[in-house]
This record gives C-alpha cells, sequence and structure tokens, in this order.
C-alpha cells in the first residue's frame, strides 16, 4: 500500500513585534487529514529573511524524516 504524504512549511518574518521572533509553521497531511503540525516561535532572533527560511526548512525535514520512518515501521510504503 502507497500513501502520499503532502507538506507545507511556512514562516513568517518577525511574526512576534514585541521580540522581533519569527513564526515557524509546518503541516503533514495523509489520507486528507493532518497527522502532524507545528506552528511556534523561533528560538532564534534571525537578522535576514533567508535565515529564517533555513531554520524554518529545517525543522520541516526533521519532522518529514521522523514520520518517514513511522510509516516505514507501520508498513506503509513511501
Amino acid at each position: 500500500m502507497t500513501l502520499d504524504v503532502i507538506s507545507y512549511v511556512n514562516s513568517y518574518y518577525s511574526g512576534d513585534l514585541d521580540r522581533m521572533r519569527s513564526i515557524n509553521r509546518y503541516i503533514f497531511i495523509l489520507c486528507a487529514g493532518a497527522v502532524s503540525w507545528k506552528a511556534s516561535l523561533q528560538s532564534i532572533a534571525a537578522l535576514s529573511m533567508t535565515k529564517v527560511e533555513y531554520v524554518v526548512a529545517t525543522e520541516g525535514v526533521k519532522e518529514a524524516t521522523w514520520l518517514q520512518g513511522f510509516l516505514i515501521e507501520l508498513g506503509i510504503a513511501q
């Protein structure tokens, strides 16, 4: 059985104006339902949009790697 996981990763640069932190968001969808999601402030104050995107992309890849291993353990091919 093969199922596709759809993922969206997004960041909002300087989303928190009080602390000048960006907001990271991601969601992973399997069979039209969300299986993993997160929205949080970045732990660092990034000085550029490029750095913000690197941080959120790294978080998304870490979650995708974990989710892939979990689906393999369940016997769902990707």
